[in-house]
Formats: structure tokens, sequence, C-alpha cells
């Protein structure tokens, strides 16, 4: 596949990527990247004709909500289990992207510290906003902090 900037595969046809990914809709297409998790309010441009795009719109400064968070995984395993290759898109691809992205992986039996590790290895940019993961760490009532997931980023 051609390097698309700012576009990082994660596991499972699975991806994350900021805003400005649909700038290179072309590519993602020719990568068979269709489907796309949109969580951010603003558009740098729209996404053209030929992409399923689910928006789940919160704003990043808060929790987010319960069924928002369900909504998203439940879209992220849906176009897994289809066979479609998925990008989750916040609007940098580094703190809440990767938050559903590891929600999946919880769903599929990763451990927490591993999800994460991994999102780092693949995204080198990956970082940790306190209260989503404080948010994900409530969903799954994990007996961690974002303190923890600080520290297990700045190892992997």
């Amino acid at each position: 596949m051609t390097e698309i900037p700012e576009v990082y595969h994660i596991v499972d046809g699975i991806y994350v990527g900021g805003a400005r990914a649909n700038l290179h809709a072309e590519a993602l297409q020719e990568a068979g990247i269709t489907h796309i998790l949109k969580l951010y309010l603003h558009d740098v441009s729209r996404w053209p004709e030929g992409f399923v795009v689910h928006s789940l719109l919160f704003p990043m400064t808060q929790p987010i909500p319960e069924g928002k968070m369900l909504e998203g995984i439940k879209f992220i395993q849906e176009q897994v289990e289809a066979g479609n290759k998925v990008m989750v898109a916040c609007s940098h691809g580094i703190k809440c992207a990767p938050v559903f992205v590891v929600g999946y992986l919880l769903e599929k039996n990763h451990e927490l510290r591993e999800a994460w590790q991994l999102i780092k290895k693949q995204n080198p940019n990956t970082a940790c906003d306190c209260t989503l993961c404080d948010t994900l760490l409530a969903h799954y009532k994990l007996p961690y902090t974002a303190d923890d997931i600080e520290k297990w980023l700045a190892e992997a």
C-alpha cells in the first residue's frame, strides 16, 4: 500500500487518521479504505462520493457520552466483520481516534496496556487525553488511570 500522510494501519484493517485525511481520498480509495468513523466537528473538506462516513459528534473537551462510545466501537466491529477497511478519524488522529480503537481491541480481549502500546507502535504520535481516556476506563470498569496510559505510551 502506498503510504498516506498521517494515516496509520493499526490492526485488522483498522486505521487512524486526522481530519485532513480526506485530502488524500483517492489514495485512501486505492488502498481500499472507504469506511470512515468521523469524530471531529469541523470539515477541512467534505468526504467525496464513494466513502461511507459515520459521524459521531461530541465535544472533545468532555467525556465521551456512553452511547457514542458504544456506537463508535460497534461501527468499527461491523466494518471489520464485513471485511471493510475502516479509518477512525479525529482532528489529528492522535487522541480521540485511538480511544475508540482501544475499545475495539478490548472487545477482542486485548489487555489495555498491550492495546495502547500497539497503537503507539503503529502511530508514534499517539497521545493520551485524560478526559477521553478516563471515559474509556470508566466504560470498561478498569482499575487504571490516565497516568498509567501515559506511562505505557512513553514506554512504547
